[in-house]
């Protein structure tokens, strides 16, 4: 037997030795070893432990007790920032009182004895909160049986259970090798149990994949950990953990149907990009951030995509890497937003009539362009070619939504004119023409002419060219749409005959 495997047997055996009439109990030593066991499973991938039944479904109770450890872990975490919050609310509040208090101090006698008995009894009430506190952390601690466990001990056990729900887990492999029941062979009652999570559909997926992931959804873990996100910063919930519930989650959701996605996966986003949006800068820059990140941007994607919304939440947590000094985190920004407008083109593309759900998302895809700024963060003091190159779609989307304003002409205009950058600015401008209104194309126009003639290029001569030519079209296609009219409208003085007269 090889030594990890004679490892996993002797903390199998330990654990059938204690086992209680409370069920099996895990200690932390065993959870580390069973960690490091699975861990170096998927290099070795050795099965000689579970050549006796009797430690494969020892194992499988292990697994069951280390899921119940994770979901007691999470309901400690979420009621230690429970308190947390509820703490600085009363903090805030009290602070408040005090300074009411104390404000009105005059110089008279009694007023002084009247505010240093006042003063005794804030001093007093302060004194009994911090013994409550006190007793309360005191308490709090010993109720908290991972009060022993460091950060990295706590994510280890995260990730040793995310590994649980991956197909490639010793277990299932183990039970291929023996007589074991498939999805095809359980009863209608454990299959209404299992189908109220899982997509039943696969029977190659392992059936204790599913009745793990089942237990694990049905003991609330996910409500807990979204919980843990809700009231949770990057200041009391340490990133190792948030990153590793989030590797738990990611793959628990491969095996839910869509209505169980709906319920527990997607009222994740809102606050898993909100504490995302609370990291610092050098945080962000993590490869583990980034996996967050696009997660969520595309946990919506597969049970919503025939849905068009706005999704501020999306964009915000876009905006944040966008702000990013580094090009590669703003790059990745840009692309999400461009993402986004991708996608309501496409729908929009797609249907002949333009609903007012549409238009209403479009007015507020504009407005948050143009209340973050983004066309002066594109061309501004900290512009770069790379992100000039993948702005074109943001620029047209405003100039046809009739958004882009005189104001924004100056300040791509004043950008065009640095030596670096400015053949990339102008390849921008064919594709931008068409679809800008009337005002702006003039004004761009007027920008063109102001230029010396001794400054003037072959791409200034060409844009100026291309200006003319979309003024003309514009006034001959208004002119073409007033005659079209006029003739209508003759046409409806008109007395017409009704039949032939013989």
């Amino acid at each position: 037997m090889c030594e990890n495997c004679a490892d996993l047997v002797e903390v199998l055996n330990e654990i059938s030795d204690i086992e209680g009439g409370d069920g099996l109990q895990l200690r932390k030593e065993h959870t580390l070893k069973i960690f490091a066991y699975i861990n170096s499973w998927t290099q070795r991938q050795c099965l000689c432990c579970f050549k006796e039944y009797k430690h494969l479904e020892i194992f499988n109770q292990v697994v069951c007790a280390l899921i119940n450890l994770v979901i007691a872990q999470v309901q400690v975490l979420r009621d230690q920032l429970c308190k947390h919050c509820t703490a600085i609310n009363i903090d805030s509040t009290w602070q408040d009182e005090t300074n009411q208090v104390e404000e009105p101090l005059n110089i008279e006698r009694e007023c002084k004895e009247g505010g240093t008995e006042r003063q005794k009894s804030i001093e007093k009430k302060s004194n009994s909160t911090r013994i409550c506190n006190l007793t309360e952390e005191e308490s709090s601690k010993s109720c908290d049986p991972f009060s022993l466990w460091s950060t990295d001990e706590k994510e280890k056990l995260l990730l040793c259970v995310a590994k649980i729900f991956q197909i490639q887990f010793p277990l299932y492999t183990a039970y291929k090798h023996n007589t074991h029941p498939t999805i095809e062979d359980i009863s209608t009652q454990e299959s209404n149990i299992l189908g109220a999570f899982c997509d039943m559909n696969d029977v190659e997926v392992p059936l204790h994949l599913l009745r793990y992931v089942c237990l694990f959804c049905g003991k609330n873990g996910l409500s807990l950990m979204k919980d843990c996100f809700e009231y949770g910063t990057p200041e009391t919930l340490p990133f190792l953990i948030a990153h590793a519930f989030i590797t738990v989650v990611s793959n628990i959701r491969i095996w839910l149907h869509i209505p169980a996605v709906m319920q527990h996966i997607i009222p994740f986003r809102t606050y898993v990009i909100r504490y995302l949006c609370k990291l610092s800068d050098q945080e962000l820059r993590q490869s583990a951030a980034r996996n967050m990140a696009d997660l969520m941007w595309s946990t919506v994607k597969e049970p919503l995509d025939t849905t068009l919304c706005f999704d501020k939440e999306s964009l915000d947590l876009a905006f944040k890497y966008f702000m990013s000094p580094t090009l590669t985190m703003r790059l990745a920004g840009l692309s999400q937003i461009t993402n986004q407008l991708h996608t309501f083109n496409d729908v929009c593309n797609n249907e002949s009539l333009v609903s007012d759900t549409e238009t209403s998302i479009a007015k507020e895809l504009a407005d948050w362009l143009i209340s973050n700024n983004v066309v002066e963060h594109i061309f501004g003091p900290n512009l770069h070619i790379e992100i000039i190159k993948q702005c074109q779609v943001i620029l047209n989307f405003l100039a046809a939504e009739g958004r882009l304003s005189t104001q924004h002409i100056d300040c791509i205009w004043a950008a065009a004119q640095l030596k670096h950058c400015s053949r990339y600015i102008h390849d921008l401008f064919p594709s931008l023409i068409k679809n800008l209104d009337p005002v702006p194309l003039r004004h761009l126009l007027n920008l063109v002419s102001a230029l010396e003639p001794s400054v003037h290029t072959e791409q200034t001569l060409y844009l100026a060219s291309m200006l003319i030519k979309a003024l003309w079209n514009n006034a001959l296609a208004a002119k073409a749409q007033l005659s079209k009219q006029s003739s209508f409208a003759s046409l409806l003085n008109t007395n017409l005959p009704i039949g032939n007269k013989k």
